[in-house]
C-alpha cells in the first residue's frame, strides 16, 4: 500500500490554521517512520511505502524539511505556486504570510532530488474557473517551471483538491503524468491516474492520528482519519469566500 502524505509549510512561526507544522514535530514524524520500519515508496509509477509531499513551495521547506528529510533518508516531492516564486504568499488566506522559494532554490533542490510537481500559477479553485482559465493555470504552470529549473515536470496537485472530471482532463492535456488530490479515499494506482489520493497533515494531528495516516494503526484507525482529513478539506472551501488579494 503507497501511503501518500501532504505537507504544506514547516516552520517554528505559528499562523492562523492547521498547516504550519515545527521543525521538531516533522523531525519526530521522520523518527516515528524510522522506528515503525516503513519505507519510501513511489509516487509515480507508484509503488508501496510513504512518500512526502509539500505543496505551495514555501521556503521554509528549504530551511526545515529538506534538510531533515535528507538526514533520515527520504526524498520528497514539492509542488510550488509557479506565479509566486520568490514572493509572499498573497494569494493564501492564513496569517502571517510566508515566501516561496526562489527560481535559484528550487533549481537547487531540483538537482539534489526533489521532484518538482506543478500546483497552477496562482493557487484557484480550478472548478470555479472558466475552462479556458483553468486550462491556462495548469499548462502555464508546467511551462513556466520546466523552464525554470530545466527539469521535466511530471506531476500535478490540484489546489486544495478541487478537482472535477473536466479539470482532470485539462491536467492529462496539459502532459501530465498523474493528478494528486487531498481525497484519501480516491483509488490508487493507474485506475485513475489524475485523481490520485493523499492525506494531509495537519498541526493538530498527534502522535496517533499520524501513525494512522501513515498506516501503522490498522484499517480502522486510517478510515478515521482519512474521515477528519475529508473534514479539514471542507473547511478549506471556506476560502472562496475570501477576497484574493494578489
Amino acid at each position: 500500500m503507497l501511503r501518500v502524505l501532504a505537507y504544506h509549510r514547516i516552520d517554528w512561526r505559528r499562523e492562523l490554521g492547521l498547516n504550519t507544522i515545527s521543525p521538531r514535530r516533522f523531525r519526530s514524524h521522520l523518527h516515528f517512520l524510522e522506528s515503525a520500519g516503513l519505507k519510501e515508496g513511489s509516487l509515480w509509477p507508484p509503488e508501496p511505502g510513504v512518500c512526502f509531499t509539500f505543496d505551495d513551495g514555501y521556503a521554509n521547506f528549504a530551511e526545515y524539511a529538506w534538510p531533515a528529510l535528507q538526514e533520515y533518508g527520504w526524498g520528497a516531492a514539492l509542488f510550488p505556486v509557479a506565479a509566486y516564486i520568490g514572493k509572499e504568499s498573497r494569494w493564501d488566506s492564513t496569517w502571517p504570510r510566508a515566501r516561496h522559494l526562489s527560481w535559484r532554490q528550487l533549481r537547487k533542490l531540483a538537482e539534489e532530488g526533489v521532484e518538482i510537481g506543478a500546483h497552477t500559477m496562482t493557487h484557484p479553485f480550478l472548478t470555479r474557473l472558466p475552462p479556458a482559465e483553468a486550462r491556462e493555470e495548469i499548462a502555464d504552470s508546467k511551462k513556466a517551471l520546466e523552464d525554470g529549473t530545466g527539469k521535466a515536470v511530471r506531476l500535478f496537485a490540484y489546489p486544495y483538491g478541487d478537482v472535477s472530471e473536466t479539470v482532470a482532463r485539462l491536467a492529462e492535456e496539459a502532459g501530465f503524468e498523474a493528478a494528486y488530490t487531498m481525497n484519501p479515499f480516491a483509488p490508487s494506482g493507474a485506475v485513475d491516474r489524475f485523481g490520485l489520493p493523499r492525506t494531509g497533515v495537519y498541526s493538530i494531528d498527534g502522535r496517533r492520528r499520524f501513525a494512522a495516516k501513515a498506516g501503522t494503526r490498522g484499517f480502522r484507525a486510517w478510515k478515521r482519519a482519512a474521515r477528519f482529513n475529508q473534514f479539514i478539506n471542507r473547511c478549506s472551501y471556506a476560502n472562496r469566500l475570501l477576497p484574493r488579494l494578489g
